[in-house]
């Protein structure tokens, strides 16, 4: 058997043990699951990519070109990628694709959790009985701005540069780690530590 063959049985082999995982597992090991294609005879339940998004089977059918995973509600329903916190709210079709109890989801600039098991309702202030809006989280503060370095000047005797003084040196940049530094890098190098 050749190399390519041996890949092929494996990679074969690979999905088939992929199909009894559950959707969990699933989700975080979306790559094993063969892409999607048209005039293939999928059955209930199986897995596939499509737009690096995976899908479940609902029903066993032959896929056609015009019935793609991402339209074809009645034939799939999305395994939403589980290093997405709060994956976008999508409208369910039916109870197929609903939203489970305890569910979160982003919608308008928030963040949602579901109430109610088999979730089909848009998540909004007006349906408090059925999404809990969630706090908006702090900002992240702004990182302070890097000090500008500035240019290596010729220091006076009143002025010298100090231990930690960082300074820019022919295009490189450079740490006093003396006090009353009064040299350059270049005729001082044991003054100066280039970072």
């Amino acid at each position: 058997m050749s190399l390519i063959e041996e890949v092929r049985e494996f990679r074969s082999f690979i999905e088939k043990m992929a199909e009894s995982v559950d959707d969990e597992t699933a989700k975080s090991h979306k790559d094993v699951f063969p892409l999607w294609k048209g005039g293939v005879e999928y059955k209930k339940d199986f897995r596939v990519r499509y737009n690096e998004v995976l899908y479940k089977v609902l029903q066993d059918h032959v896929s056609q070109l015009n019935w793609t995973p991402d339209t074809a509600v009645s034939l799939y329903v999305r395994v939403d990628d589980p290093t997405i916190e709060w994956p976008e709210w999508i409208q369910p079709q039916g109870s197929h694709d609903a939203y489970p109890l305890g569910y979160k989801v982003s919608h308008n600039n928030h963040h949602w959790i579901s109430l109610v098991d088999a979730n089909v309702w848009e998540p909004s202030e007006e349906n408090p009985t059925l999404w809990e809006k969630q706090p908006d989280p702090e900002p992240e503060p702004e990182p302070e701005p890097e000090p500008e370095i500035p240019e290596w000047v010729q220091p006076t005797a009143d002025n010298p540069y100090m231990i930690g003084d960082k300074v820019r040196f022919n295009g490189e940049i450079y740490e006093s780690i003396i006090d009353n530094n009064v040299w350059s890098p270049a005729d001082y190098p044991q003054g100066w530590q280039k970072l």
